[in-house]
């Protein structure tokens, strides 16, 4: 217990007594007043020396850091503060050069807007930049999203999401923020979205966050929710980068501009809708990134067909990294009756559903999305099966919308929504009563 308080309030002499008396009294109240009268007891288990307790906003930290953060900008928000704080933390024991320099920068903005902006900057000169919030900052966040995305400047944003609307519920969990994240800003967006559901890919999407940023010369969302980020999850221990950085397509050398023909800041010389970019003091022009209607070669323009090309090159840009982003998690039945599409925390609580459906006789499959925009695997799961219940923490079924946006036209009928929230972690039996109302109430008799 002292570990812990120690752990929670660090130098704070005054704050670790208070608290640490107020344990100890609350333990000799226990025992001098309460009766124990309900069966459950502690078991003593077998430590297994690999495995360790760490929080969802911790591991997503120390994998930033491993993934090359250069600057991190970020306004207070719960419940993705203590990204920052790991994020900070880590730094210093991890990101030092040889004279003892850090090799990060830390700045608490003055607000979301000042945050997200300083991201822009970071990209724009080369640099891995990220900040972290919640849904409001999101929302404040949104205008500098959209040049973001239209000017083609990397940058990385993790939202760890709470129960909205408004301030909402700040210390509750909900999954009410995808729809926002995946068409953030006015106008026609669409943005990469990666969905951790364990502390694991906390840590490995913290860093291939900036990696598919630099590639495909956007933003990209991390999105997660204050039950994996807040609390404590066991894991076996990470996978650490193996590969270099993707830097993604940055001319750095006059021999290299040299090398291709009728350069354009945003012409696509590769077909793949990504185009090349310099950076700053790197000596070579146009050092350009231009947040209104541009050419290839990025001069202002308000002709109809170039702005309709470039979107759609914009479009076909994203639209490539359906199979290179994290692929679904499959668990299929060989019936292949009933299917069920979910994503990020809700894999907590999945098996238990799964055993409780399995109880009344169904054989159910499941799809874990990972990351939008959605592989084609997620498709071809849907055309598997019967029927696909869509499962989300929230009240209008975000998920299950985007989907219906995007599979295939005659896969529609087959997919149902089951969503709910009340700002606590999802609880299996009412999911599980859910999904067999919602199915029953289809049923053809």
């Amino acid at each position: 217990m002292f570990e812990t308080i120690l752990a929670s309030f660090g130098f704070n002499s005054r704050a670790i007594e208070i608290n640490s008396q107020a344990s100890i009294m609350g333990r000799e109240h226990f025992k001098e007043n309460c009766e124990k009268k309900d069966p459950y007891y502690v078991e003593a288990r077998d430590k297994n020396e690999k495995r360790f307790l760490i929080e969802g906003n911790e591991a997503l930290a120390l994998g930033c850091v491993y993934g090359g953060i250069n600057m991190l900008s970020w306004y207070p928000i719960t419940p993705s503060s203590s990204v920052a704080e790991g994020i900070e933390a880590y730094v210093d024991k991890l990101r030092v050069d040889k004279d003892g320099k850090k090799t990060c920068a830390v700045v608490q903005a003055e607000d979301e807007l000042a945050a997200v902006g300083m991201v822009l900057g970071a990209g724009w000169a080369g640099a891995r930049g990220m900040t972290c919030t919640s849904g409001p900052g999101i929302s404040l966040m949104s205008e500098l999203i959209g040049l973001s995305y239209y000017s083609e400047i990397p940058g990385v944003i993790w939202d760890v999401a709470r129960v909205g609307p408004s301030t909402g519920l700040p210390t509750r969990t909900q999954q009410g923020d995808i729809s926002m994240l995946y068409e953030a800003s006015h106008g026609d967006t669409q943005h990469i979205v990666l969905i951790p559901g364990n502390v694991d890919e906390c840590f490995e999407f913290g860093w291939k966050a900036f990696d598919y940023a630099e590639k495909y010369q956007t933003m990209v969302f991390g999105f997660t929710d204050l039950d994996l980020g807040m609390n404590q999850w066991s894991s076996n221990g990470f996978e650490y980068p193996n590969e270099p950085m993707n830097r993604g397509k940055v001319i750095r050398t006059k021999e290299e501009m040299d090398k291709i023909k009728n350069y354009g800041r945003y012409r696509d010389l590769d077909g793949d809708g990504i185009p090349y970019r310099t950076l700053p003091g790197s000596g070579l022009k146009p050092i350009l990134s231009r947040g209104t209607g541009h050419d290839e070669d990025g001069v202002y323009s308000e002709k109809a067909h170039i702005y309709r090309d470039n979107m759609t090159r914009l479009k076909r840009k994203i639209e490539n990294s359906r199979s290179d982003l994290p692929q679904p998690i499959l668990r299929e039945e060989k019936e292949l009756d009933i299917g069920i599409i979910y994503y990020g925390s809700m894999e907590n609580t999945i098996q238990e559903i799964d055993d409780i459906l399995e109880s009344t006789g169904m054989k159910v499959s499941q799809c874990r999305v990972r990351a939008l925009p959605l592989s084609l695997e997620v498709d071809e799961f849907v055309r598997r099966h019967e029927k696909v219940i869509v499962l989300e923490v929230n009240r209008d079924g975000q998920m299950y919308g985007i989907l219906r946006k995007e599979i295939a036209t005659e896969l529609v009928p087959k997919l149902y929504s089951v969503a709910f929230s009340d700002g606590l972690p999802p609880k299996a039996a009412e999911y599980a009563e859910a999904i067999i109302g919602t199915l029953e109430s289809f049923e053809v008799v």
